[in-house]
C-alpha cells in the first residue's frame, strides 16, 4: 500500500510540473525534487526491510498558538494552547531525522505556524523535503514572502472558508479582502501557492462552485485543498458532511480537474483507493506541538513522545502498528476522519500497547 500511495504521490509531484508552467523557478525546483522523492522511496523501502515503517508524509503541528479564533477550530478544540510546544532545536532535530528516514514531505501546521519565530529559517534548510505550510495568512509579511520566493520547497496554503461573507463569518471580519492581497503579493513573485477549504454539510457547493474555485486559479492558487470538517469540537456534528455529500466529492474533483489548471486535492475523501485510512502510518503520521507522536491530526491519541525517543524509535510504536493492522475497520463514516468516529476503539488500542511494549 505504501508503494501505491508513493507511487500516486510522484504523479502528483509530475502534475505540479505540469501546472507549473509561468512559475519557472518552481518548476526547476519540482524536477529536483522529483529526484529526491524516488531516492526517498528506496530508503523507504530499505528501512520497511529493517522493521522501520517510514510513510512518506508527516504532519507536524509545530505550535499551538493562534492569532485568530475562528470558529470550529481543530487545534482549539483539542485544548492543546498549553504553551508546551517543542523547541527550536528539537524542530530541527526532528526534521532532520525524518528526511534521513526518508520522510519526502512534511505538512507544517498549528495553531498558526508563522507565529513560531524560527520556523521559516528553519524548514529553508532543507532542500530535499516539500513543505506544504498551511497558514491564516496574516504574518505574511515581504521578508516572509522573499523568503519564499528564495525557497520553493517551501509551499503556503492559505486557509479560507469560501467568498468574503463565509470567511469573514468564521475568520473575522476583514480577512476575505486580506487573503487576497496576500494572493496577489504571492503570484506577483510566481510563488507556487495554495488555498485550503474546511468543507461542511453548509457550504459543501464550493467544491461545484466552478465561479468561486476560478477566481481562486484566477489568482494563482495551482493547489487547492478541499478537508472535511471532523466534529471535535462538541455541538458541531451537524457540520458533518452527508453520506451523499462524501459520495459525490470524487465525481466533484474529477469536474474541476478537467476544467482548471491546477491541483485538486481532498482530505481524506480519497483513502479508499488506498483500502481506507491512511494515518497512523499507512500514509503519514501527526507530531502535535507537545511532541507526542499521533496517528492523525484528529486523533490525539500517543503512546510515545519525541522528547524522550528518536524518531526511529517512535515509528516503531506498538500503538501505531495495531492501527496499520487493523485499517479494514476503519471505513468512512461520519465526520470525515475514521479515527475519530472510531475514538473509543483508538483508546482501547493505546491501553491495551502500553502492556505491550517493544
Amino acid at each position: 500500500m505504501n508503494k501505491l500511495f508513493s507511487s500516486n504521490i510522484l504523479s502528483l509531484v509530475g502534475n505540479a510540473l505540469r501546472i507549473s508552467r509561468g512559475k519557472p523557478a518552481s518548476a526547476f525546483f519540482l524536477l529536483r525534487y522529483r529526484r529526491h522523492f524516488r531516492k526517498s522511496m528506496k530508503l523507504r523501502e530499505y528501512n520497511e526491510q529493517k522493521g522501520i515503517h517510514v510513510p512518506p508524509i508527516l504532519i507536524f503541528s509545530i505550535t499551538s498558538s493562534c492569532n485568530l479564533r475562528c470558529s470550529g477550530c481543530y487545534a482549539r478544540a483539542k485544548n492543546t494552547e498549553n504553551g508546551n510546544n517543542l523547541g527550536s532545536g528539537k524542530i530541527r532535530e526532528i526534521i532532520t531525522e525524518a528526511g534521513n528516514l526518508g520522510v519526502s514531505i512534511i505538512l507544517i501546521a498549528g495553531g498558526e505556524p508563522l507565529i513560531h519565530p524560527d520556523i521559516v529559517e528553519m524548514i529553508s534548510n532543507f532542500p530535499s523535503i516539500l513543505f506544504p505550510l498551511f497558514t491564516n495568512s496574516t504574518l505574511i509579511d515581504d521578508n516572509i514572502l522573499e523568503a519564499f520566493r528564495k525557497h520553493r520547497q517551501i509551499i503556503p496554503v492559505l486557509s479560507l472558508d469560501g467568498p468574503e461573507p463565509e470567511t469573514d463569518l468564521r475568520r473575522g471580519k476583514g480577512m476575505f479582502q486580506s487573503i487576497k492581497a496576500v494572493l496577489k503579493k504571492m503570484d506577483g513573485r510566481g510563488l507556487l501557492f495554495g488555498a485550503s477549504i474546511t468543507l461542511t454539510k453548509s457550504n459543501f457547493e464550493l467544491i461545484s462552485d466552478e465561479d468561486f474555485i476560478g477566481s481562486l486559479v484566477e489568482a494563482g492558487c495551482r493547489i487547492i485543498f478541499f478537508v472535511e470538517y471532523v466534529p471535535l469540537e462538541e455541538g458541531t456534528e451537524n457540520l458533518c458532511l452527508t453520506a451523499l455529500q462524501q459520495k459525490s466529492i470524487t465525481t466533484a474533483l474529477a469536474v474541476l480537474r478537467d476544467k482548471f489548471n491546477s491541483l485538486f486535492v481532498a482530505l481524506p475523501g480519497e483513502e479508499e483507493q488506498y483500502g481506507g485510512c491512511l494515518a497512523a502510518g499507512r500514509g503519514f503520521i501527526h507530531i502535535s506541538s507537545a511532541g507526542d507522536i499521533e496517528p492523525c491530526p484528529f486523533a490525539p491519541y500517543s503512546d510515545i513522545n519525541l522528547n524522550d525517543v528518536t524518531l526511529e524509535e517512535g515509528l516503531r510504536s506498538v500503538f501505531l502498528r495495531t492501527i496499520r493492522e487493523n485499517h479494514s475497520m476503519l471505513t468512512e463514516s461520519m465526520g470525515g476522519c475514521t479515527l475519530w468516529e472510531n475514538r473509543s476503539w483508538v483508546a482501547s488500542v493505546l491501553e491495551e500497547s502500553g502492556t505491550n511494549k517493544e
